[in-house]
């Protein structure tokens, strides 16, 4: 789907008022983006840079929002090792699947999610999503998640909260506290002073007088810096975007090893000199496959401190043999 069903009720949503525009962005990352809507309304599948990218936001401030809504507003829950994120409260019901095949499409890419509680324990959110169900809609479910046993329901009101008009799933009495105010003027203010978006910003300001720049991709920012520095033997001009999830793995680990740009250039640097002489594929799919770039960088930064030196090797030149000449073909009666 290219939308999002959410109504004006966000705005009433303690949950997402309370939250710092960081958090509020994430969370609707989390929701609203193509990311999030290959997944089951309220799960996400990738990495915290997966998200940071859907969300155009810094990797540090992606995860500083992401553990407040896991830590403080207490409406996300994480599977850090099976990366799986989870909302557990909604604003409204208007997510629901309009038909059965909603319903399974949204059953395939669970079950494609690695197995755990945090996604088991959604079926019942999902089921409360729906709400009443039409025939089509009971068929499909009975066939899908209708199918999985043991899952444990979460604590939701069954009632609706007289202020708010809507389904919520929010639980009550969680201790939503209030932001302090170093809290709200986190994000980059706009350098004319009047508030307004600036234009690269990805939406409405979420406080008067901060936006949110969007930065280049996590995986445009790995790719570009090897290649810009290589000289050529770096190709990262068109990425296959079925190497997108896997790149986004690799983007992962190398923020997590502490690798950045500075790193990736000096890659760069290392491969016009010489250095991976012997390797002809060097590119996005390489990139790709685990293991391969943190390898190079660790060979790359070896050889700046002098500990690696270089030595191109020369292509082996095979001279063909040369063709024999034809043999002469002559005709005639052989006398006797």
């Amino acid at each position: 789907m290219s939308y999002t069903r959410i109504g004006h009720g966000l705005w009433q949503w303690r949950p997402f008022l309370d939250s710092s525009p960081t958090a509020r962005i994430v969370w609707l990352a989390l929701y609203t983006t193509p990311e999030a809507k290959r997944w089951p309304t309220g799960l996400f599948y990738g990495s915290v840079s997966t998200l940071a990218d859907a969300a155009g936001l810094p990797f540090g401030d992606t995860l500083a929002g992401l553990n407040e809504l896991v830590t403080d507003r207490k409406i996300v829950e994480q599977d850090t090792a099976r990366r799986i994120i989870r909302l557990t409260s909604f604003p409204d019901s208007l997510e629901k699947p309009p038909n059965g095949n909603c319903i399974v499409r949204w059953w395939c890419a669970f079950q494609t999610m690695p197995a755990c509680a945090i996604r088991d324990r959604h079926i019942a959110t999902l089921r409360k999503l729906i709400g009443d169900m039409t025939q089509n809609h009971q068929k499909s479910w009975d066939t899908t998640f209708g199918t999985v046993q043991g899952t444990v329901p979460d604590t939701v009101p069954d009632t609706v909260p007289e202020n708010q008009g809507i389904l919520s799933f929010q639980v009550p009495g969680n201790g939503y506290r209030n932001p302090t105010d170093t809290e709200t003027e986190t994000d980059t203010v706009n350098g004319n002073g009047d508030g307004e978006r600036s234009p690269d910003a990805p939406g409405p300001n979420l406080a008067h007088g901060s936006v949110v720049k969007r930065p280049p991709r996590a995986t445009e920012v790995m790719l570009g810096a090897i290649a810009r520095a290589s000289g050529g033997r770096f190709a990262a001009d068109l990425v296959d975007a079925r190497l997108e999830p896997a790149l986004y793995e690799v983007a992962d680990q190398c923020a997590q090893q502490g690798v950045a740009e500075p790193d990736f250039e000096l890659l760069g640097r290392f491969l016009a000199e010489g250095g991976l002489a012997f390797r002809s594929d060097l590119g996005p799919a390489w990139a790709s496959k685990p293991g391969n770039l943190l390898d190079a960088v660790s060979l790359a930064r070896r050889w700046k401190n002098g500990e690696v030196p270089i030595e191109p090797t020369k292509a082996r030149i095979t001279k063909r043999a040369e063709p024999a000449a034809p043999r002469e073909f002559r005709s005639g009666r052989r006398s006797l």
